[in-house]
């Protein structure tokens, strides 16, 4: 009897499976805003969870080496007493490291939101480019078609009109499955299932950098960086340490010229990763700019092709080859604005500001 009951739910759930009502899931398409995006990122995170918890055992083991100090050693004392305050003050340093690291985390998150909601808005308006290019490559091949079975064409015209359309065709599937893998990697941030397709509810809105003085801005992301105040605060303890030693005076001082090079050099690294992140903001604004212009010639064309077409002096072929031009150029001008929008995120983090805009505005995402 168990064994027949057994064969009886294997073969249930094998009939299921064959028809697709265990594997099969109805992508959900909910409204999902950039705010709720990072909500539900940062609520999710096992990293920022682990993050959290190595920053209150941080606490825990400063607490414990606090009350093994009594007071603040000046000058040289024993190595028992040494080792005690240097152990206090490397806790010390250890939860506050670890602070800024959970405060630094939770910044990271919301720019990698901000980076997967803007990838997933470029995808999408790089399918519907590439749905209306396939369109006009279809429509081109059957009229050359008809025209090679008229005669009135060569063969070697319908290879070549053959070959842009199985281009088309390829480009097409590349910015499906693009698109599919944008919405993967922000699915996995914010929780839903891979094959759901969250509507971007939050309008992406353009703002050019204002930048007032370059050596003000990079001063800013020194002092808000948690690599260059833990260089910092490693000179801090390491002439603690020459104050206290009994060890060789310059061995101890060669330890404060090492750190003091480490500082150095992680303000170099951090200026350099600014200036490039800045060039590159400036250089997708001047894209911008360009593809703005483009986009106004490209609707003109339509224009003309359009009248062209109502009174017969353009075929439709011809119509389609503009309105794939201008939606190709509307294509480029939203995926430099979600570039730029990622990069000023970015920039945001780097700086210390709030990592979110504060000029995202709820709707559909701006159609360009």
């Amino acid at each position: 009897m168990r064994r027949i009951i057994i064969g009886f739910i294997t073969f249930f759930f094998v009939m299921l499976w064959s028809t697709g009502v265990v594997v099969a899931k109805e992508p959900a398409t909910p409204e999902l805003a950039l705010q709720e995006a990072v909500e539900r990122a940062l609520g999710l995170s096992k990293t920022l969870k682990i993050a959290d918890t190595q920053k209150d055992k941080a606490w825990e083991q400063r607490s414990e080496s606090q009350d093994a100090v009594n007071y603040t050693p000046v000058g040289m004392v024993n190595p028992e007493i040494e080792s005690a305050y240097a152990t206090l003050l490397q806790s010390e340093l250890n939860y506050q490291t670890k602070r800024k690291s959970y405060l630094k985390l939770q910044d990271d998150i919301k720019e990698e939101v901000v980076d997967k909601y803007y990838s997933v808005s470029s995808a999408s308006v790089a399918l519907d480019d590439a749905q209306k290019a396939f369109a006009q490559a279809e429509w081109e091949k059957r009229t050359s078609q008809l025209k090679l079975n008229e005669g009135t064409v060569a063969p070697v015209a319908m290879t070549a009109k053959n070959a842009a359309y199985e281009g088309a065709q390829g480009t097409l599937i590349e910015a499906q499955q693009n698109l599919n893998k944008a919405y993967v990697e922000l699915n996995a941030l914010v929780g839903f299932w891979p094959e759901d397709r969250p509507q971007l509810a939050t309008d992406i809105e353009y703002t050019p950098i204002d930048v007032v003085s370059l050596n003000s801005e990079v001063n800013r992301a020194v002092n808000k960086s948690t690599d260059v105040w833990s260089a910092l605060q490693k000179i801090t303890i390491e002439r603690q340490d020459l104050r206290m030693t009994l060890q060789p005076y310059e061995i101890e001082k060669m330890e404060v010229e090492i750190a003091e090079l480490n500082a150095n050099q992680a303000k170099d690294e951090l200026e350099k990763e600014f200036l490039l992140l800045y060039h590159d903001i400036v250089s997708l604004e001047g894209g911008i700019k360009a593809a703005q212009e483009n986009i106004s010639a490209a609707k003109e064309a339509l224009r003309v092709a359009q009248v062209q077409f109502d009174v017969g002096m353009a075929i439709k072929g011809d119509l389609l080859e503009k309105e794939a031009d201008l939606i190709a150029v509307e294509s480029k001008l939203a995926g430099l604005k979600n570039k730029h929008g990622s990069a000023m995120a970015a920039y945001r983090n780097l700086t210390g500001r709030d990592v979110l805009p504060s000029m995202f505005g709820e709707g559909k995402v701006e159609e360009l």
